[in-house]
């Protein structure tokens, strides 16, 4: 079953007025909304970063390219596996060989301390990316790049809070983290919804402060009573060309070994779940 974003909130409207109570003595801006401390905003960021589902998971998903002006481009099929470690998320993504294009294969892990990296394409030895490398796009006529995926901003140790506001019609908080790397892009605000303190927007800015990307939630899934991303987009500021990251089945409840996540089993190729149920 899949449901908007906004309609998935509204679900829960009862429980939204209930999270209200809990803020004492609470600061407003302008629209009325709930402005929070910086104890408040450090708290929903650490909640953010260590929220979990339970267990490994494994999806599948489609990306397609959508320009401004011409046909949506052929589906491009993958699977995505997600796990988490004492330092943070685990994510292995594996897009087989399509139209002339090698099969491609990374792994990233999170933290606020150390992101990294590797990739792999036509069956080669795994590389460490450097940061540049992370805005590659995963496949020629693609936008969407291994930096898209992971999001490793979210983890980013320079990031801090800047308000509340309302976001397509939703309460979200708003924080800007700051990439250290020297690397585009520069910073990266990003919004929790109050309610979930689930990532929603992401707006990149590069060295100028001019927006060069926006990533949106469009839609969430449930599968076996969790509630997953359903779609994505990411759209070129310039170009306003989209593309579109869907998820089409689950897995859950999984159980993956460690070392399915470490730059040495890149090379090999994995069949996906045979319990993978459609979204």
């Amino acid at each position: 079953m899949k449901i908007s974003c906004r309609s998935f909130c509204k679900l829960w409207v009862g429980v939204f007025c209930t999270t209200l109570s809990v803020f004492a003595q609470p600061r407003f801006d302008d629209p009325g909304f709930i402005q929070l401390t910086a104890p408040q905003a450090a708290q929903v960021l650490s909640d953010f970063r260590g929220s979990r589902l339970s267990g490994d998971l494994c999806l599948q998903f489609t990306i397609t390219h959508q320009p401004r002006h011409g046909d949506s481009g052929t589906p491009i099929p993958g699977l995505l596996w997600a796990s988490w470690s004492n330092t943070g998320p685990l994510l292995r993504v594996e897009i087989p060989a399509h139209d002339q294009t090698p099969r491609l294969v990374f792994v990233a892990t999170k933290s606020t301390q150390d992101s990294k990296f590797w990739l792999s394409q036509n069956d080669q030895p795994a590389r460490l990316l450097a940061p540049a490398a992370l805005n590659q796009p995963l496949a020629p006529g693609l936008l969407l790049t291994p930096f898209d995926i992971a999001l490793p901003f979210t983890h980013w140790a320079n990031t801090h809070y800047t308000s509340t506001e309302r976001s397509r019609g939703r309460p979200v908080h708003f924080f800007k983290a700051s990439n250290t790397t020297g690397e585009e892009p520069s910073t990266v605000e990003f919004g929790l919804d109050r309610v979930y303190n689930a990532l929603v927007t992401a707006t990149y800015h590069n060295s100028q402060n001019q927006a060069v990307r926006l990533v949106q939630i469009e839609e969430f899934a449930k599968a076996d009573e969790q509630w997953l991303i359903g779609s994505c987009s990411v759209r070129d500021e310039t170009t306003r060309d989209v593309d579109l990251l869907r998820f089409t089945a689950a897995s859950l409840h999984l159980q993956i070994p460690p070392e399915f996540f470490e730059a040495s089993t890149l090379r090999h190729h994995t069949p996906p779940p045979s319990n993978l149920k459609p979204l």
